[in-house]
């Protein structure tokens, strides 16, 4: 028991909706990570390709035979984001 001139700190709860948020970030990291140690250990000779957004400014990444394909599914696939992102937004304003 604490002393009357002290108090105890108290945390506020963590909404249900941040843990869920934490909760799929860390399983989609976990996930990425065992993809990659996967592939590191059965040797296979892959290709990988990225397109990071950084603000406006596209930085592409890729190695291997297969990185033009993988490119152009990376660029379709950060143009659909952009869409997406662009619609929802507008339609939050909206509401």
């Amino acid at each position: 028991m604490a002393p009357q001139g002290e108090f105890e700190e108290i945390a506020p709860p963590i909404p249900s909706a941040i843990k869920l948020f934490i909760i799929g970030f860390m399983l989609i990291f976990a996930g990425v990570i065992i993809l990659m140690l996967t592939a590191l250990f059965s040797g296979l000779a892959g290709s990988f390709g990225l397109i990071f957004l950084l603000g406006p400014i596209p930085i592409i990444l890729g190695a291997g035979e297969n990185i033009t394909l993988l490119l152009v599914i990376a660029a379709i696939l950060t143009i659909l984001c952009i869409i997406f992102f662009i619609v929802f937004n507008r339609r939050a304003m909206r509401l």
